[in-house]
């Protein structure tokens, strides 16, 4: 007896757009913008791997628990983000960035999670979500002083 992959996927993403909706409701009674991102992960995306990424990848980074070991959690990650993808609603309020770092050479990845990733890789993200939340008219792109961040 095992688990169907593809219902459990499913269930992952109904489940968190379930979630979405609790909080679409929650700002529409509180007056605020909700926006829903999935972030970038090792096993989803394009991206070239580093040695170290290799590593994380083929589940012999050091670690805890490593996830590139386990072949079932990266399907089913993989599964799910392609679930999340082909049934986000047509919303700039619903982003996927899985496909971030894919022309990106340097080392992003950090540790054997596969999902947490370098001060440079956050930048990049927060750089991305800037201009789409700019580009969606949720931020004034006029009023965002120039910030300095220290390496």
């Amino acid at each position: 007896m095992g688990i169907d992959m593809d219902r459990l996927a499913e269930a992952i993403v109904e489940v968190y757009f379930d979630n979405c909706s609790l909080v679409e409701h929650l700002s529409l009674a509180y007056g605020f913008d909700a926006v829903f991102v999935w972030q970038p992960v090792l096993w989803c995306g394009e991206k070239p791997l580093t040695v170290e990424e290799q590593d994380i990848w083929n589940g012999t980074a050091e670690g805890l628990y490593s996830v590139g070991s386990d072949m079932a959690l990266r399907d089913l990650m993989s599964a799910s983000y392609g679930i999340y993808e082909s049934g986000l609603p047509d919303s700039a309020k619903y982003l996927s960035l899985h496909s971030v770092f894919d022309s990106v050479e340097e080392q992003v990845y950090t540790d054997f999670t596969g999902a947490h990733i370098t001060p440079a890789a956050n930048r990049m993200i927060a750089g991305k979500l800037l201009d789409i939340l700019v580009g969606h008219g949720y931020i004034n792109g006029e009023q965002i002083d120039t910030i300095e961040i220290e390496e």
